[in-house]
């Protein structure tokens, strides 16, 4: 079997983690039947699978005779999350710094070829009330995605560009992949990403590089649901956004003089 790049993949591992998504993306256990059906599958091979997944601890079958997702799978994705110790730092130097602004904190990664992943939020308890919530988001249209986008080697950008489809989400998401490819050149060149309501209507973010210890831009943090008025201009978060991208990188071992806050 091959996928849309022509690159060989093996159609039972493809099953077992389209399994795995449905049990996760399911908040209740699911009969047999239920996965056979959802997932178009004879009822023998979707036994062995289960059978497996059981195996391996990352589905048990409860009371009712019903499966369902176990822990492993969400120590899994902590211990994944916990391998960044930029997280905690983050907390606490982002905290301080929207304690006066009225918006929120994103820490993002490069999580696949066209996609972002947020690894942490400020406030917390904004989370799962805001338009925020979610932790994927596209490079091409956010202001942490443009961010990480345009540091990326030209090949890759180049990669991403040619294989990317770009959906519309507001009347405001550029979708020209020429006029997408000087964004990221601008975003390069001045220093920070910025989402005019690009990908969510009414909501507007900038974001800047966090640079690790090589010197490479290994994530991008931003305030999103920013408020602009008279005095609270983008040029007046600028200043801001860089000064805590600066912080964080100092945190993770990067030295150069460019960090001239410190």
């Amino acid at each position: 079997m091959k996928n849309g790049n022509s690159q060989s993949v093996n159609s039972s591992v493809i099953r077992a983690l389209d399994m795995l998504e449905l049990l996760i993306t399911t908040p209740n256990a699911l009969s047999i039947a239920e996965i056979c059906r959802k997932l178009d599958l004879n009822r023998v091979t979707c036994v062995n699978m289960l059978n497996t997944l059981m195996s391996k601890k990352y589905v048990y079958k409860n009371a009712d005779g019903h499966y369902v997702i176990s822990g492993k799978i969400y120590v899994m994705a902590m211990l994944y999350r916990e391998s960044f110790p930029i997280i905690e730092p983050f907390n606490i130097i982002a905290c301080d710094a929207i304690k006066d602004l009225n918006c929120i904190a994103n820490l993002t990664v490069v999580a696949d070829l066209d996609k972002a992943l947020v690894l942490s939020q400020v406030p917390d308890a904004k989370v799962y009330t805001s338009a925020a919530a979610q932790l994927y988001y596209p490079l091409y249209c956010t202001a942490n995605g443009k961010v990480l986008l345009a540091h990326q080697p030209a090949k890759r950008i180049d990669t991403v560009l040619e294989t990317l489809e770009p959906k519309k989400y507001t009347e405001h998401t550029v979708v020209d992949k020429d006029a997408i490819r000087r964004e990221l050149s601008i975003t390069r060149e001045r220093g920070y990403g910025l989402d005019y309501m690009e990908y969510y209507d009414n909501t507007i973010c900038i974001g800047a590089p966090v640079f690790g210890k090589n010197g490479q831009v290994a994530f991008a943090v931003s305030f999103t649901e920013i408020k602009l008025d008279e005095e609270h201009t983008i040029d007046w978060y600028v200043p801001r956004i860089i000064d805590l991208a600066k912080a964080l990188s100092y945190t993770i071992g990067y030295r150069n003089k460019s960090l001239d806050i410190f």
